[in-house]
C-alpha cells in the first residue's frame, strides 16, 4: 500500500516539476537578467532537480524489477555516469573523477548497474558538499565485477552502517532515505553484495560486487 501511495504521489508531482524546470530555463535565456537573478534561478533548477530525483527514486523503490543481464563494459558505463554527474547542478563545486581507465567487460544488468552507480555518486556528492572530492573505481575481482565510490566527506559512523540501507533512514537533514535503499534493491536483484567502509585518509567508500557467470568449458 505504501508503494502504491508513493507511486501515485510521484506521478502527480513529476509533471509540474517538468513545467517549472522548462519555464525557468526559458527565463534564464533572457539577456535582461542580472547576475544575481541568474544565480537565484540556478538555485531553483538545482532544487527542481533534487525533487525530480526524489520522485524517480520513489517510483523505482515502489516497483522492484528483475535483472536482465548481458555483456557490457563497466568502465565505459562508469565514465558516462561521471560525465552526467559533473553536469548536474547538484555537483557544482565538487570534483568527480574516474582516475583509472581500463576495459572492464562483464555480464550484469547495465541499466540497474548504471542506476546503482548514479545513486552512489549522487549520495557521495551530497555528503561532501562544496569543494569536496568523489572518486569512482571499477574493475574485476575474484569472479565478480566491482565498483567503488569514494568520497572525502564526514564518513558513515559505525553505528549507522547496519541501518544505512533501510527505507527512510537518512543521516542528512535534507535526505529522505530512499537512494541507498534503491541501491540495495538493485544489488540484491543481481545477486550481488554491497558494503560501506572508511576511505583513506577520511570519508567513506561504498563497494559493490556483482558475481559473474562461470566460464564455459572449452569444446573438445
Amino acid at each position: 500500500m505504501l508503494g502504491r501511495v508513493a507511486a501515485t504521489l510521484a506521478h502527480e508531482v513529476r509533471n509540474p516539476l517538468g513545467s517549472i524546470s522548462g519555464s525557468v530555463e526559458l527565463v534564464r535565456e533572457s539577456s535582461a537578467l542580472s547576475p544575481e537573478d541568474d544565480r537565484l534561478l540556478a538555485l531553483v533548477l538545482g532544487e527542481v532537480e533534487r525533487l525530480g530525483v526524489l520522485v524517480e527514486t520513489m517510483l523505482d523503490v515502489s516497483k522492484p524489477r528483475s535483472a536482465k543481464p548481458r555483456a557490457f563494459d563497466l568502465d565505459q558505463l562508469a565514465a558516462d555516469v561521471v560525465t552526467m554527474a559533473k553536469a548536474s547542478p547538484l555537483a557544482r563545486g565538487v570534483s568527480i573523477e574516474l582516475p583509472v581507465r581500463s576495459p572492464a567487460d562483464g555480464v550484469a544488468d547495465p541499466a540497474m548497474t548504471q542506476q546503482i552507480l548514479w545513486n552512489l555518486v549522487r549520495n557521495a556528492v551530497q555528503s561532501v558538499g562544496q569543494d569536496g572530492h568523489v572518486e569512482v573505481r571499477v574493475g574485476h575481482t575474484d569472479g565478480a565485477l566491482f565498483l567503488e565510490v569514494r568520497d572525502d566527506g564526514p564518513g558513515v559512523p559505525l553505528a549507522e552502517r547496519e541501518r544505512i540501507f533501510d527505507p527512510f533512514h537518512s543521516g542528512r537533514t535534507r535526505g529522505v532515505g530512499l537512494g541507498l535503499t534503491l541501491v540495495k534493491q538493485l544489488v540484491d536483484a543481481q545477486g550481488g553484495h554491497i558494503e560501506v567502509g572508511d576511505a583513506d585518509p577520511k570519508g567513506s567508500v561504498f563497494r559493490v560486487e556483482l558475481p559473474q557467470p562461470a566460464p564455459r568449458p572449452a569444446q573438445a
